[in-house]
């Protein structure tokens, strides 16, 4: 072999091996480009999941607090309501009790003597006429006499004539105009009646303040 053929298969040898090495180059750099690629959608994927991730937390963190708003709501009207039941049920008693010892009261001579001629007094002067008539219970009606009536007719300074009708009522008295068109109710359970917004805003102080 010449020397010139030995320099042209060297310079062949070059060639390919500088082609060899380009490609190599070339092969290296592809590979770079898409793990680098891989790399950059691997991170935009992790990225997009973690969002995804913080929208649905955020979502159920929302919900969440929103179911507890309601369950706390529920419970604070189930509280209330409770409350204001418990309240109704010591009314009650309370006045249950009242009707209890108003009914013994109501045996005693203070009552006639003393009570019931005030509730006389009180619906007469409230009517304002010259002659008023009376609505008593039974037993009111069996205690108050012809003297009694005269008595308190002078003491009040009004003509006062007794129903021969009873009514229903523990004690008291409904003081009504000779034609009807004027009446006072003194009875105990219309007192009673008008002492219960008053006796409701008392608890309230007094045991039931959140409501």
């Amino acid at each position: 072999m010449s020397s010139q053929e030995l320099i042209s298969l060297e310079g062949l040898s070059a060639i390919v091996e500088e082609i060899v090495n380009d490609v190599k180059s070339s092969i290296s750099k592809v590979l770079n480009e898409a793990e680098q690629r891989g790399l950059q959608t691997l991170n935009d994927a992790k990225e997009r999941a973690k969002n995804i991730f913080e929208e649905h937390l955020n979502t159920a963190k929302l919900k969440a607090e929103t179911e507890k708003r309601k369950i706390i709501s529920s419970a604070e009207v189930e509280a209330r309501i409770g409350i204001l039941q418990a309240r109704d049920e010591i009314i009650k008693r309370v006045f249950n009790e009242a009707l209890i010892k108003l009914k013994e009261y109501v045996k005693t001579d203070e009552y006639y003597d003393k009570c019931l001629p005030r509730l006389i007094s009180e619906g007469a002067k409230y009517i304002k006429c010259e002659k008023v008539i009376l609505h008593l219970n039974k037993n009111d009606m069996k205690k108050f006499n012809e003297q009694l009536l005269r008595k308190l007719s002078s003491d009040i300074g009004i003509d006062i004539t007794l129903s021969s009708k009873p009514i229903a009522c523990v004690g008291g008295v409904i003081v009504e105009s000779p034609d009807g068109k004027l009446s006072y109710d003194n009875t105990f359970e219309k007192i009673l009646r008008e002492l219960e917004p008053k006796l409701r805003v008392k608890l309230a102080d007094m045991l039931f303040k959140e409501v």
